[in-house]
């Protein structure tokens, strides 16, 4: 009885077409349900509350809710490979997230990315970091009036981060109040930060998301860029597959990361980028764009390539084209990604600036036309959006 009530509150799987339940959103998903007569289909409910009132008697036949009492009756509960039966639980405090299958949209987020002078090859870095005791001040003025952009627009912001920018904050501000911490603690919603590695035999994914937490006070399962394909000859092979376990820290001390969702795919060289956009499970490293429901490691897709804010608006524009002429599936969950480079963001006339990110938002905001098929979610948002609205549903669009 106790696993039972466990279960419900924090860690619930239900079976059948499944009435699901999802251990972070404490979003539950019934198929089905009965109440006052009426059959709802695809329901979610965000379980505030609950309390266990009865298991294995009386019968329940069906998933049906009383609005009188506010019992919800399951038939039948899976939990961890035992089957229990007749399951009521007493809805003390819920909140109706939706009713009826989602219809496809796209979510869109930014992403921004500095890398390490020794292993990014970035000439904006290196001159950056080169000059950071002139330009540090500027460029992080620029990275918040960027995300105060984003906030005051209502989208949706990923910075990542490689070693050397995340040392560099250490040695001009401190652990506990740094531009960084700052925006994580000023920005909740709009604002994530992630890990970004190019990794060595001292320097993986886990010791890069140990230093993220210390600047910035925050910590994500987010892969922030890996190699997703390989098509260059002579290149070693992709190694995304070891997310799939908790990566040790390659410096041997500090917390494994436990990866949860790899996005930025990318190919050796930049040579043939997968161009794509949607959510999945990748089935193996050589058949990256099967999904295969056995796994639980999911990649985002970036959407169409596109190598700045213009390119990016027409590669958004053509992905809601080809949603709104039916090219894609029906009820799916489809994505889009648009990389800044942080390292010229305070450069004028070179680097994005706040002005140009706003532009970008209104015209992609400007493609929905009140249908509501573009969306904005930082990449923690979309995986949980996925497993939650859209049931985990693959979706993988490769452009016609």
């Amino acid at each position: 009885m106790n696993k039972l009530f466990c279960l419900l509150l924090l860690c619930i799987t239900v079976m059948a077409r499944a009435q699901t339940y999802d251990v972070k959103t404490r979003v539950l998903t019934l198929p089905t349900v009965s109440v006052a007569g009426a059959t709802y289909t695809d329901v979610l409910l965000l379980l505030k509350d609950i309390e266990l009132v009865s298991l294995g008697a009386p019968p329940a036949t069906s998933v049906s809710y009383d609005v009188d009492s506010r019992i919800l009756a399951l038939p039948t509960v899976l939990i961890t490979g035992t089957s229990y039966q007749h399951v009521y639980i007493k809805l003390n405090d819920v909140e109706l997230v939706s009713i009826g299958a989602p219809p496809s949209r796209i979510y869109v987020n930014l992403v921004s990315h500095n890398e390490d002078t020794a292993t990014g090859s970035n000439a904006d870095c290196l001159a950056y970091f080169s000059a950071a005791d002139q330009q540090y001040n500027a460029n992080s003025a620029a990275l918040e009036a960027i995300v105060q952009t984003v906030r005051d627009k209502r989208a949706t912001f990923n910075f990542q981060s490689d070693v050397e920018y995340l040392n560099l904050v250490l040695a001009r501000e401190t652990a506990q109040n740094n531009v960084l911490r700052r925006l994580a603690t000023g920005y909740p919603g709009t604002l994530e930060i992630d890990a970004h590695a190019h990794e060595t035999v001292q320097k993986n994914y886990a010791d890069v998301a140990n230093l993220v937490e210390r600047v910035a006070g925050v910590r994500t399962g987010i892969v922030g860029g890996f190699t997703a394909v390989s098509c260059r000859p002579g290149t070693a092979a992709p190694v995304w597959d070891k997310f799939r376990i908790p990566l040790a820290p390659a410096a041997g001390q500090g917390t494994a990361f436990n990866a949860t969702a790899l996005t930025l795919g990318a190919s050796a060289g930049h040579v043939c980028d997968p161009d794509v956009a949607g959510i999945w499970r990748p089935a193996a490293v050589d058949n990256f764009f099967t999904d295969d429901p056995a796994q639980s490691l999911i990649a985002i897709g970036t959407g169409y390539a596109a190598k700045d804010l213009t390119e990016a608006a027409t590669a958004v524009a053509r992905l809601v084209t080809d949603l709104k002429a039916g090219k894609l599936e029906p009820n799916r969950m489809y994505t889009a990604s648009v990389t800044l480079s942080h390292c010229n963001m305070h450069l004028s006339g070179r680097g994005a600036t706040a002005a140009d990110v706003a532009t970008f938002i209104d015209t992609v905001n400007a493609l929905d036309d009140a249908t509501d098929f573009v969306r904005w979610a930082t990449f923690s948002q979309m995986a949980d959006i996925w497993k939650t609205s859209y049931a985990k549903k693959p979706s993988i669009w490769r452009g016609p």
